[in-house]
């Protein structure tokens, strides 16, 4: 039994059937393929009766046609509707059609001089044209049946219709055809020689054919081939588009993947049965930013299927309002009952708009003046607003797949408009007094997203001066006869802002330079995107900015993985969001700044602020309901009396939190509050141009620092201080004498890091533990270290290569869920002993289940950073552990060392870490005598264990020292292989010319130099 498949032709809402082929005998599927667009376009393409001839060639490519081999085309169907104006009429059909079908292997060269194929072409219909003449302003069909069937051998298709009319007609009679412009499909219709080119207008029609058997035959309606996929910013991806594919054949069809682009990608692959649909979807994922519209290729198991898929970077930046709208959650259910809409004068719209959408807009948000929805897709080609609205409008951004759009002359404060992907004709009101179509006089910048100039009347775009678009599409807009007179410049980031005086949200990287800055007195929301750490306004190149209110948002998380959750190897996990502002501009001036904060509960959180705040300041969130928080400011001089680990060192703070001053804060948190509503929300403004002149200074901020007197130079002067930046800031870039330590809190415990060995960056707000240096009064952060994010961080990086005397060892202990981590630095010009400028005595974790590692000096002191002359060469190590299990020590990649030992005197064991970890049983407690740190040769008489293995290098020769016959290879730095054997017990010496390697004994890699 055949299965028929009844194809949904969207032309005037009809389900079309072709008849009379249906009844015939096969063992393929019976179908209509449809090769038509979207039913927008219509003229006499085909039939006029006031012509003597019409003929189109179609050349309609293999992978348009998705056909199986053997495929038979029975019939050909053509939409039309006859319109009769002037009182003429019409009675009968006048003219005849001749349809010819042929076949060609590749596409016809351009040396065709008059673009029509002739050699092979089968004529199959030849008769009257079947016209239905009396059903007149009404979309039909005429269904051509074909003599013979005409089989398909998988190659370019050839459709020749030729219309003729014996005796034209002279009365007002149009018989109009629709027609697309799919760019692929050639017609080959020339004039007087002209060469065929793709953009011709191609007649709509539909094939009926029966399918071959054996086969899986994809379908996708032509129209559905070329696809908008909105707004993705570089690095992301578009929302998820949907696509209908069918399987026609008779063979299940496996949907794979798309080739031919980096920048779009298929979501989903699919096995689509017989006779059934399935949808796939797509997402524009861009490498680089622009706008991009490509021809890709969607994998089948039956063949390939071309499609065009568009996608841009560009966006405005969005207002401070923004809603995202989809068919299940309108704009209308989310605002109708919103108290505030009608205070609503600036709103981004994004996700999938629809008409109801931009009319509830128009209608139910009377002060709207400004609405932009860049980011969003439009399944309705025309937009239409309430005339009411225009005249308020100052600015308007369209949707993506918006076609074209009127714009009238009450528009009158309209000056800048938006053109999405897919747009293509802008008109203006018809002038009484002119007698021209104009568009409003104010309007005189567009945006085009597009890559193709638009559809408009020379006249309406008197007004318009300067149109920005696509680097790539320059060309084709500056040849354009309609635009070629204007200034056409490319998009920048700087164009994507509103050039007004308002309310800016920031959610990505904005730099504000002369050339883009906003004229007027604005607000600047910084918020980051979902999904985005930070977000950032940088103010450089003099730009007179004035700045009313600065709005900074934080999301303190906490550092670690999940909620609650250990932490990690390495120094922490980052869940925070942070705003980010620096300013480089002595010509801008700031009023007020106000700052969210959200805090993860019963977590502290070491905060400081570059701006005096009263604790009145702080406002509590509604939602937080009964709950309380508490801020700790730190005592240095009880640190001084009472030593570290004291709790009379933490002073509740209620009056005053000071500028560059830190603090710790920490909330409650009840169960009955859940997921994000556990967040503890704070809100505080500072307003008044002498409160917050600091934060625009572009000098050096130096904060003072207090001595406190104390029988231990390990706990004398130490101050609680902050980043006094509202960005990142490299700690390398801070002068404090000859000192070089600092101490952060990392969620768990604290970490000292050196600012010679370390390239750590401060996050916004953050403080940390500083010891006072002998002679030094303050702590200067000087202004090159602001960082717009901490791409800069990398823990233990390489010291200053001037320190050539200095050699750097970092050590890990790893359990099951915790790390900790200690530093020796071996420098012949320390001094043993403790030394406030180099090193750092070990801060207890008030985390009982973390282990804890140092190593210890010999006047009893802990260690994290000890830095110290070789002297014997041995350093004892102690730790603490938390809970009894198994441990293991292990070198971080750094610095090359020949030999560092770790001596295990309760297992009478000794291992090269350059070489190899340790990983050991530990009972809970502490334990100082158990382990210790040899440099050098062995001292003890203890092997070096069969495992291990050695690699130092002399001049040019590298030498590998091995306790069991083992495989070697050796890799350039760009993965060359250089050598590779299986070197026998004992040392073995290989040349090497200089350069970086890297050296793999059995599952260990080495990284060695060649100098």
């Amino acid at each position: 039994m055949k299965r028929v498949l009844f194809i949904y032709y969207l032309l005037g809402g009809l389900l079309f059937l072709l008849p009379d082929w249906l009844n015939a005998q096969g063992n393929g599927n019976m179908v209509g393929i449809e090769l038509t667009g979207k039913q927008e376009f219509g003229s006499n393409v085909v039939f006029d009766y006031r012509r003597s001839e019409i003929r189109n060639q179609l050349c309609i490519p293999p992978e348009v046609l998705c056909l199986s081999v053997g495929t038979q085309i029975h019939a050909i169907s053509i939409p039309y509707k006859i319109n009769i104006y002037d009182g003429s009429t019409l009675t009968q059909s006048l003219g005849n059609m001749r349809i010819a079908l042929g076949e060609c292997q590749s596409i016809p060269s351009y040396s065709y001089p008059y673009s029509y194929i002739e050699e092979g072409m089968a004529t199959l219909y030849e008769g009257g044209d079947q016209l239905e003449v009396t059903l007149t302003n009404k979309m039909q069909f005429v269904t051509y049946n074909l003599s013979a069937p005409f089989t398909y051998n998988g190659g370019y298709l050839l459709v020749d219709l030729k219309t003729t009319t014996a005796v034209p007609i002279t009365q007002n009679i149009n018989i109009s055809t629709n027609f697309h412009e799919y760019k692929s499909i050639l017609n080959l219709r020339g004039q007087d020689g002209k060469q065929p080119y793709k953009n011709d207008m191609k007649p709509d029609l539909v094939l009926g054919v029966i399918t071959s058997p054996g086969n899986a035959v994809p379908y996708i309606p032509l129209q559905f081939r070329e696809s908008i996929l909105g707004y993705a910013p570089v690095g992301g991806s578009s929302p998820k588009v949907d696509i209908q594919i069918a399987n026609i054949g008779d063979q299940p069809l496996e949907v794979k993947g798309i080739t031919g682009s980096e920048n779009f990608a298929l979501v989903n692959s699919k096995m689509v049965a017989v006779g059934s649909e399935e949808i796939i979807q797509f997402q524009f994922t861009p490498k680089n930013a622009g706008t991009r519209e490509e021809t890709v290729f969607l994998q089948t198991s039956a063949g390939k299927i071309e499609m065009n898929l568009s996608g841009t970077t560009y966006r405005q930046t969005p207002y401070n309002r923004v809603i995202k709208v989809s068919p299940e959650n309108p704009l209308w259910e989310q605002l109708m009952n919103e108290e505030d809409r009608l205070q609503i004068t600036e709103l981004s719209i994004e996700g999938q708009v629809t008409e109801k959408d931009m009319s509830f807009a128009s209608y139910e948000i009377p002060n709207l003046i400004r609405l932009d929805m860049s980011a969003a897709v439009s399944s309705d080609a025309n937009v239409w607003f309430n005339e009411e609205c225009w005249p308020q409008f100052e600015q308007l951004a369209l949707p993506a797949g918006v076609k074209s759009i009127r714009i009238p002359q009450t528009a009158t404060n309209l000056s800048k408009l938006i053109q999405p992907l897919g747009f293509e004709g802008l008109s203006g009101d018809y002038n009484q007094e002119t007698q021209k179509e104009s568009l409003p006089a104010n309007l005189t910048t567009l945006i085009a997203f597009g890559l193709n100039s638009i559809s408009v009347n020379s006249d309406a775009i008197q007004t318009i001066e300067t149109v920005y678009v696509p680097e790539n599409a320059l060309d084709n807009w500056k040849n354009d006869y309609r635009w070629h007179d204007k200034n056409i410049l490319p998009i920048t980031d700087a164009v994507l802002h509103p050039d007004f005086g308002g309310n800016m949200l920031v959610r990505d990287e904005w730099v504000i330079t002369m050339d883009n800055y906003p004229k007027g007195e604005i607000g600047i929301n910084i918020k980051p995107d979902e999904g985005q750490v930070t977000a950032s306004a940088s103010l450089i190149n003099k730009a007179p900015v004035q700045i009313k209110e600065l709005n900074m948002s934080y999301k303190l998380n906490g550092r670690g993985t999940e909620y609650n959750e250990p932490l990690p190897d390495g120094l922490f996990v980052e869940k925070g969001i942070y705003s980010v502002f620096i300013n480089e501009n002595e010509e801008a001036a700031l009023q007020s700044v106000s700052c969210d904060l959200k805090l993860q509960p019963q977590k502290w959180h070491f905060l400081s602020f570059p701006f005096d705040v009263e604790r009145t300041a702080f406002v509590s969130a509604p939602e937080n309901g009964s709950r309380q928080y508490v801020v700790r400011t730190y005592d240095g001089q009880s640190r001084a009396d009472n030593g570290m680990h004291n709790d009379r060192n933490w002073k509740d703070e209620t009056m005053k939190l000071k500028a560059g001053c830190g603090y710790i804060l920490q909330t409650d948190d009840p169960e009955q509050y859940q997921n994000d509503d556990r967040y503890y929300k704070l809100s505080l403004r500072i307003e008044g141009a002498d409160l917050v002149r600091d934060l625009m200074k572009t000098e050096a901020v130096s904060i003072p620092l207090e001595y406190y007197g104390s029988s231990y130079d390990d706990n004398k002067s130490w101050n609680l201080i902050g980043n006094p930046y509202l960005s990142f800031y490299d700690i390398r870039d801070i002068v404090f004498g000859s000192a070089s330590i600092i101490v952060i809190w990392d969620g768990q415990g604290y970490i000292p890091l050196s600012i010679k060995d370390d390239s750590y960056s401060l996050r916004p707000l953050e403080a940390f533990f500083v010891q006072k240096p002998d002679g030094e009064e303050v702590i200067t952060f000087k202004p090159e270290g602001r960082r717009i994010n901490a791409e800069s961080t990398v823990f233990y990086a390489l010291r200053s290569i001037s320190d050539t005397d200095r050699k750097v060892l970092n050590l890990r202990l790893s359990g099951e869920t915790y790390t900790d981590r200690a530093r020796i630095v071996i420098n012949p010009s320390a001094q043993p002993g403790y030394d406030m400028n180099n090193d750092a005595v070990k801060w207890m974790s008030s985390n009982k289940e973390i282990p804890q590692f140092y190593t210890l000096g010999g006047e009893g002191k802990r260690y994290a950073i000890n830095e110290r002359p070789l002297g014997t060469g041995s350093v004892p190590v102690g730790l603490y552990v938390g809970q009894t299990g198994i441990y293991t020590f292990e070198k971080v990649e750094d610095e090359i060392w020949e030999q560092v030992c770790l001596l295990d005197k309760y297992e009478n064991k000794q291992v090269d870490l350059c070489c190899d970890s340790y990983s050991f049983h530990a009972d809970k407690g502490t334990v100082d005598d158990r382990f210790e740190i040899r440099f050098g040769i062995p001292t003890s008489n203890l092997p070096v264990t069969s495992t291990t293995s050695r690699v130092r290098t002399e001049g040019h020769t590298l030498h590998i020292e091995v306790g069991e016959k083992t495989e070697v290879t050796i890799y350039t730095a760009s993965g060359i292989e250089k050598y590779r054997n299986r070197i026998e017990v004992g040392s073995t010496a290989i040349h090497l010319e200089s350069g970086f390697y890297l050296v793999r004994i059995n599952e260990t890699t080495h990284k060695v130099i060649i100098h």
